[in-house]
């Protein structure tokens, strides 16, 4: 091949590495390449970027400048000399060698928006904008460009505008993340702020999008986009209808009802809702309980010759799937269960005698059932079956059970890389860090970690770490390898159990996971992680708030009052009945919790987990008694909204916690407090 093409390639697939955060794969390819082609300004000027993105600033900066020697407007070797003088002087060193470049340059897009992005950090917002402006005129299709000024306009405060902006932009061209990121972050902001649902209606089209990618955590994106249903007319009405009649049920007929094909069966939102582990409302659930048991009547009267509708089959093989993930969590009545056995004999009588069935009856059984209950994936499997019978069974034999972690189809991949501590000055709030160890490699460690939420986020968006990935389950932990290797992440290894499995200590960063859920002398507990961590290392703490407590407490005597036998009662129907309460009960608290709503989660949540009380002035005397310090609290959308607008955040625990007073409702869920020797 000649070597020019040979360059070209090479190049082409670092490039897809260097997009994707695979910085060292991308920088051994545009090495490759550069020795073929070693005066291309492109190829110099990628690897240069690669190489600051991994903190190596010298030999970043000898190759910008051997571009410029090359082509001395090439902006993205000023702009990559501008980064370095960053690092090291700080932004407005850089916008000095910035100013230069456009003397020489006065045209170039690129150069414009490098200098609006130094102004930004500087705090120059005003100027910023009229830079990005510029920027925007002379290339007006740049979506790099059009995110960025719209990010000026949120950190202007003007956050519905630069919403706008940035769904304009997502309209245009779905596919920049930074773009989406930045739409989901303003959209939870935005709630955040409103104290729920905002005003105007959210774009159905781009809350699919921002959950199928995703743009953020899709747990957190799950109520906008449940609410973005109630504020849809379509489904609006049916929504209204079920919550109206309830706990009586929609007539037989309604299946057939035209306008719930668009409502419902065709509607892309529902459908991405039912591709997510868990639905946290009430009506909505209810809704599609009644649907499954519409539909299962229908299948069950279909046979070979005239079967189920394409269009209502696909429908319920997405809501078996999603049956699925949350392990059936719906109950369901006497006469369901009667259908289902009757149904499930004539599936295994046709399958013995060796006769055709209706390939519905398989997704209308796995609605209510699990794959084990029915009979095995071989004897099962239909030859040529529909696409979605297929994919649907597939999922069924892969199902590792309920276990008590939700299976999240996506996890959240930033497409920004960030330094450790750029990425805790993001979460922890205050942030007063100034001695972290080893900041280029950090080492992490991430214990009872489910399905890796936090884990995986931390692997593709922290710089230069290594992840050892710990969790006790054997099936939850051959998932998370599996994940690891699907999304090609070399620097995680996972191993199956506790501390023991955690090789030689001295971590950076330990994540204590679903660790401190049950109940356990926590004291006792933080002690026992302690010694793993480096000298300077810190520990992320997840552990139920004082609300959560509360709700749970309030839950466990709910369940003592109306009998409830765990070991002999079936958990949806006491479940169901705490869904049920009214919003003014602290037991809705949970409506709102994704564990809430998934079966094997729920089990653990409302038996196992702790619900004695404590506190945040509680926590910080078991952090201090452990010989640990109280670092930050980690925020999300939800308690950002209630901090100051102006002056200084609070700075210790009490604090807090009289923040935490006067807005009860700021930790729904959990703690995630900061802490280090």
């Amino acid at each position: 091949m000649d070597p020019t093409e040979r360059a070209k390639d090479l190049f082409f697939t670092a490039l897809d590495h260097h997009q994707r955060g695979r910085l060292d794969e991308a920088e051994a390819l545009y090495r490759e390449a550069l020795a073929l082609v070693p005066d291309r300004v492109s190829v110099l000027s990628n690897l240069a970027t690669v190489l600051v993105l991994k903190g190596r600033h010298e030999e970043a900066q000898m190759l910008a400048a051997r571009a410029l020697e090359i082509d001395p407007g090439c902006a993205e070797a000023h702009a990559i000399l501008a980064e370095v003088r960053r690092s090291q002087s700080g932004p407005q060193s850089a916008l000095e060698e910035i100013d230069q470049a456009l003397a020489r340059a006065p045209a170039d897009a690129e150069l414009f928006f490098h200098r609006s992005a130094l102004l930004a950090e500087l705090g120059r917002f005003e100027e910023a904008l009229v830079e990005s402006a510029r920027a925007l005129q002379l290339r007006p299709e740049h979506s790099g460009n059009r995110a960025h000024h719209a990010l000026l306009r949120a950190a202007a405060g003007q956050l519905d505008t630069a919403q706008a902006e940035l769904a304009a932009l997502l309209r245009d061209d779905p596919r920049p993340l930074a773009a989406g990121e930045a739409w989901a972050g303003l959209l939870l902001r935005r709630r955040a702020e409103a104290g729920g649902a905002l005003s105007e209606a959210t774009d159905p089209a781009l809350l699919v999008r921002a959950l199928d990618t995703p743009w953020a955590p899709p747990r957190r994106l799950l109520l906008p986009a449940c609410e973005a249903l109630h504020a849809d007319p379509r489904t609006r009405v049916w929504l209204d209808r079920v919550r109206e009649a309830w706990p009586q049920p929609l007539p037989p007929h309604s299946a057939s009802d035209l306008r719930l094909g668009a409502a419902v069966y065709g509607n892309p939102l529902v459908r991405a809702l039912l591709r997510q582990p868990v639905l946290p409302d009430r009506d909505l659930q209810h809704l599609l309980a009644q649907l499954r048991a519409i539909l299962f009547e229908r299948a069950a009267r279909s046979t070979a010759a005239t079967p189920l509708d394409d269009v209502l089959l696909s429908f319920l093989c997405a809501l078996a799937a999603h049956a699925l993930r949350q392990h059936h969590v719906w109950p369901e009545t006497e006469a369901e269960r009667d259908a289902v056995s009757a149904l499930r004999s004539r599936l295994l009588a046709a399958v013995a005698r060796q006769e055709p069935w209706p390939t519905s009856w398989l997704p209308a059984l796995l609605a209510y059932r699990p794959l084990q209950a029915l009979a095995a994936f071989e004897v099962l499997k239909p030859r040529g079956g529909p696409a979605p019978v297929q994919a649907l069974l597939a999922q069924a034999a892969a199902d590792p059970g309920p276990l008590p972690s939700l299976r999240w189809t996506h996890l959240p991949a930033s497409p920004r890389g960030l330094a450790l501590a750029d990425y805790l000055a993001e979460r922890i709030a205050p942030f007063a860090l100034p001695r972290l160890p080893r900041l280029g490699n950090p080492r992490v460690l991430a214990l009872a970690a489910g399905h890796g939420e936090w884990a995986f986020e931390l692997a593709l968006r922290l710089r230069g770490a290594s992840l050892r990935v710990l969790e006790p389950d054997a099936a939850l932990a051959a998932a998370l390898t599996e994940h690891a290797q699907r999304l090609r992440l070399p620097q995680l290894s996972v191993g199956r159990g506790g501390l023991e499995a955690a090789g030689s200590g001295g971590y950076t960063l330990i994540d204590s996971g679903r660790m401190l859920l049950p109940p356990a002398p926590l004291q006792a507990r933080l002690a026992e992680l302690k010694p793993w961590l480096a000298p300077r290392g810190l520990l992320r703490l997840r552990v139920p708030s004082a609300r959560l407590r509360t709700a749970l407490a309030a839950a466990r005597a709910h369940l003592q009052s109306i009998g409830f036998d765990p070991v002999r009662d079936d958990l949806r129907t006491a479940r169901a009945q705490l869904l049920d309460l009214p919003e003014s009960s602290p037991i809705s608290a949970l409506h709102t919790l994704g564990e809430f709503h998934a079966l094997g989660p729920c089990r653990a949540l409302l038996l196992d987990w702790d619900a004695s009380p404590l506190d945040l002035p509680g926590l910080a005397q078991q952090i201090h008694a452990a010989g640990l310090r109280f670092r930050g609290l980690e925020l999300g959308p939800d308690e950002r909204a209630v901090l100051p607008k102006q002056g200084a955040l609070p700075q210790d625990v009490m604090a807090w916690a009289e923040l935490e007073a006067r807005h009860p409702r700021m930790f729904g869920d959990f703690y995630t407090v900061w802490a280090s020797p």
